[in-house]
């Protein structure tokens, strides 16, 4: 088995911080530098910032796929740190805004894949304890992006041209400290050397979502929350300043604990358990007080490291378990269109989502956001669990991809969504492999589903992932404690009624006039009412239906086989009992999440 020589990690951390400081040293002086150096717009400024993110996600993998076959990682690492200075120093030496560009492309062409190879060395330098080496070259990566900008400004202040000579300069002593990285490489017949990605499988999308997440989350928290910041609490930069640092500090100094702690116990608990508690603080940006807000931006940085680290663990696990180092790279392209697309998401959110009194819906648009988050962190608890437990990737189920089903609905059923919403939601169904069989729904405008078995929460996510592929807007009721703030936001958008069910009000009585005072709706209820063991089913949707003179259509949600089976509608005969027998015969304890749980 191919075992690497160990390479002087202090050499390969001090090389990544010289790395990513040059980057952030350009960002405070952007009007500087493009608008008073050579008369660009401030378009054309904020087109600067993510030129080189553009230019690395094409050089990545045209990168990659040189150094496999020419695999010497030492190599490459100086060369492409050398070819970064010079860049610098052109666009120092640029006369025009095009050659200024131009240079930037090329330092983006430079960067993003001597990061990358940077990344790998640090992997290989770890042996079988790679949280550790991993953490230090990220802990190293964030202290050079929080050195860069404050270092940037104090340039531009004495000399605009500066930071284009001490970026060069940054960049040789990269190169100098890279030459320390190992001359060994993977042989270039390694058929493990390119990442072998296969996109029917969810599990293969994981790594790829981690480096997204991580770096999106960033975006959008650097191009909105210091908007926020100034237009809610009417903070100085100053303020803004600490309140960053108080992100990033500890986001830096921690990765390396969080890597060894991946080395410990791995990646998989600590991944998630950061993921999801990362989301719930970050939904919490809006409604906090400024002076919680400290607290709240050191809890983000410590969860941040304990989300980064252990995600390039994650990485380099499935690299070693056959994915191929390649992987390395398609995470770092993954991670650039995050930062891409941060910005952009977070300034459409501020623009389009506002409250009643004109002003940015701050408060939905961080809770969106962190709730989205740490749904991601459950639906990667669900794939990568059976990962973490295996030596190996698993194999590609046959279930997955193949043709979804969706059936068509009639204008008279009430709907929601768009061509783009259904074909986002009958994707999700692909790629977790599930399909709709049995009937179409049928075309009137009231009726109640009764969905079952139920034994799980996952009920829910593919209930969600059937209602959008449709295109149909389903009613539902839901616990009141669910609805409470920030996931009350979520669930009443989706389409929730909360309901007490200690309270003494009739509820049948009220959801059967809700649906007689509509003119189309779709009542979509559990008989079973509970996840739990029970041995008989809540009559109260046969009371809905029978008193709103609807029809009952039963709906299972198959596990064992991913359908979502739509059967006939059925018209209740005022006989309770018999109907609910009669209706139980359509689903088996087989069908449930969690077979142990239904009673036939």
């Amino acid at each position: 088995m191919y075992r690497p020589a160990s390479p002087a990690l202090g050499a390969i951390a001090l090389a990544t911080f010289l790395t990513l400081v040059p980057i952030t040293l350009l960002v405070p002086g952007l009007t500087e530098l493009v608008v008073d150096a050579h008369g660009g717009t401030r378009f054309q400024a904020h087109l600067f910032v993510s030129l080189n993110q553009f230019a690395g996600i094409i050089a990545v993998p045209v990168a990659m796929a040189l150094h496999r076959r020419w695999p010497h990682t030492r190599r490459w690492v100086v060369g492409l740190l050398l070819l970064d200075a010079v860049a610098f120093l052109g666009m120092g030496a640029a006369n025009t805004l095009g050659q200024l560009f131009a240079w930037r492309a090329l330092d983006g062409i430079a960067h993003l894949p001597a990061v990358t190879f940077l990344m790998i060395a640090a992997n290989r330098s770890g042996g079988e304890r790679r949280g550790a080496s991993l953490g230090v070259v990220a802990g190293a990566l964030m202290i050079g992006v929080a050195v860069g900008a404050p270092l940037g400004g104090v340039l531009v202040d004495a000399n605009r041209d500066l930071v284009y000579t001490v970026g060069a300069t940054l960049l040789v002593t990269a190169a100098a400290a890279g030459a320390f990285v190992t001359a060994s490489a993977s042989p270039s017949r390694d058929p493990n050397a390119r990442y072998r990605w296969d996109r029917r499988r969810l599990v293969s999308w994981m790594p790829l979502a981690y480096g997204f997440a991580d770096r999106f989350l960033i975006g959008v928290f650097v191009s909105t929350f210091t908007l926020f910041l100034t237009e809610v609490h009417g903070v100085g930069a100053a303020t803004r300043g600490m309140l960053m640092s108080l992100f990033l500090l500890p986001f830096a100094v921690l990765c390396w604990p969080a890597g060894k702690l991946a080395d410990r116990v791995g990646w998989f608990g600590p991944l998630v358990v950061a993921n999801v508690a990362f989301g719930l603080v970050y939904a919490t940006y809006g409604v906090l007080p400024l002076s919680l807000l400290p607290v709240a931006m050191i809890a983000s940085g410590v969860l941040s490291a304990g989300m980064f680290a252990p995600s390039l663990v994650l990485v380099s696990d499935f690299a070693k378990r056959g994915a191929g180092e390649g992987l390395f790279g398609s995470f770092q392209v993954a991670g650039s269109f995050g930062f891409l697309t941060g910005p952009l998401v977070g300034g459409i959110l501020v623009e389009t989502l506002r409250a009643p009194s004109g002003a940015p819906a701050w408060a939905a648009i961080f809770a969106g956001v962190g709730i989205l988050l740490s749904l991601g962190g459950i639906i990667s608890y669900r794939v990568l669990g059976p990962v973490a437990k295996s030596d190996r990737l698993p194999d590609p189920p046959g279930r997955h991809g193949g043709t979804v089903n969706a059936p068509l609905i009639s204008p008279d059923v009430d709907s929601r969504g768009n061509a783009f919403t259904r074909a986002l939601a009958v994707g999700a169904m692909r790629i977790f492999g599930w399909k709709f069989s049995g009937e179409r729904l049928p075309d009137i405008k009231k009726f109640v589903i009764i969905v079952a078995p139920h034994t799980s929460n996952w009920d829910f996510c593919v209930g969600v992932m059937a209602m959008y592929a449709i295109g149909i807007r389903g009613t539902f009721l839901g616990k009141d404690t669910l609805f409470r703030f920030p996931l009350g936001i979520l669930m009443r958008w989706l389409g929730g009624i909360p309901v007490d069910r200690f309270s003494k009000q009739d509820v049948v009585t009220q959801t059967a006039d809700l649906v007689v005072a509509r003119e189309r709706v779709i009542i979509a209820l559990s008989p079973e009412g509970t996840r739990k063991r029970t041995e008989r089913w809540r009559s109260g949707f046969w009371w809905i239906a029978h008193k709103a003179q609807v029809p009952i259509v039963p709906v299972a949600f198959d596990f064992s086989k991913r359908e979502i089976r739509i059967y006939p509608p059925f018209e209740t005969t005022g006989d309770p009992d018999r109907d609910i027998v009669e209706l139980r015969t359509r689903f088996t304890p087989e069908m449930a999440f969690d077979p142990r749980k239904y009673v036939a």
